[in-house]
């Protein structure tokens, strides 16, 4: 009797007071500053993921195009997760928010790496130096 009491205890609280209610019915929000935290979290993570396919420590330099094209994946990461976990995120006008900024950060982003507006022939010539320069 007693251990068949524990298992009902135990399926109430996994299952949440007993019910097989999914996680919008028992009221389950997140916060937008946490979402805010996941975004920029992983974009940053993606701007360093993408010096991976540098030859040598020393040709590491900053790229303007790599923060415009982790900004670009931040801002659709962002849609993409806010279309999935929508119903934990329930006020409409921060959502419209969220989803206006991204598609703004997304097309000013997209135009930057595309124009390439923001590197200079001195900074270009920098940066390729080390790949053409071959090894003593």
């Amino acid at each position: 009797m007693t251990t068949r009491h524990s298992e009902h205890s135990t399926e109430q609280s996994l299952n949440g007071a007993g019910t097989n209610a999914p996680s919008e019915q028992l009221g389950v929000h997140m916060s937008y500053a946490r979402f805010g935290a996941m975004i920029l979290t992983s974009t940053v993570v993606m701007f360093g993921l993408m010096y991976l396919n540098t030859f040598a420590l020393d040709h590491v330099r900053w790229s303007e195009t790599r923060a415009s094209m982790a900004v670009l994946m931040g801002a659709t990461m962002a849609v993409i997760m806010l279309g999935f976990m929508l119903s934990m995120y329930r006020n409409r006008t921060v959502n419209i928010g969220i989803a206006a900024a991204a598609v703004i950060l997304f097309a000013g982003s997209l135009w930057l790496v595309r124009s390439q507006t923001t590197v200079e022939d001195s900074s270009w010539m920098r940066v390729m130096i080390p790949i053409t320069r071959s090894p003593s």
